[in-house]
């Protein structure tokens, strides 16, 4: 027994639910066959004609034409030597090559720098902690007289410091 003689055996209100339903589901046989032929899945598959392809693919390309144009024109913006003109690309590609060298070389001389700082910097800060611990060694007045301007900057970073507290806690 099939699905459509099973109908049969229905109300008549069922019979119509049920014949909406057997052809929401496209289970009658004609509807099935012609949907799953060859000639069919290919037309259903050709939704777009060749014009439409055309304009499709003209307007892709030049929306990936515009992409490379705003990125090259973004690219000689950050460029100094190319800023505010229109450059042919192969310029810029080529000055935006010089310019990475130029601040890769300029990176590179500027942490060397901060290096040779920073050595000076520990240098000074042992130099002035063996200061410190040689006048802690001496009473509390020979400091006063011997460094009056470095013990007054201590006093003051004190004063600061409990002031500073202070405050954080109200």
């Amino acid at each position: 027994m099939s699905l459509q003689d099973s109908k049969d055996l229905l109300e008549p209100a069922e019979q119509k639910f049920f014949t909406e339903f057997l052809d929401y589901l496209m289970l009658d046989s004609e509807s099935t066959s012609k949907e799953m032929s060859p000639k069919n899945a290919k037309k259903k598959k050709e939704l777009l004609s060749s014009e439409q392809k055309k304009a499709n693919h003209v307007n892709s390309e030049q929306r990936r034409r515009s992409n490379i144009r705003n990125g090259f024109q973004t690219l000689s913006d950050y460029i100094p030597s190319l800023a505010g003109a229109n450059h042919s690309k192969s310029t810029v590609l080529n000055k935006a090559c010089e310019y990475i060298v130029f601040l890769k070389t300029e990176n590179a001389r500027l942490y060397l720098q901060n290096q040779l700082y920073e050595k000076q910097l520990q240098t000074v800060f042992s130099q002035e902690s063996k200061k410190i611990k040689d006048l802690n060694l001496l009473p509390p007045s020979a400091m006063d007289s011997c460094y009056p301007s470095l013990n007054s900057m201590y006093q003051n970073s004190q004063n600061f410091y409990k002031n500073s507290t202070s405050e954080e806690n109200h």
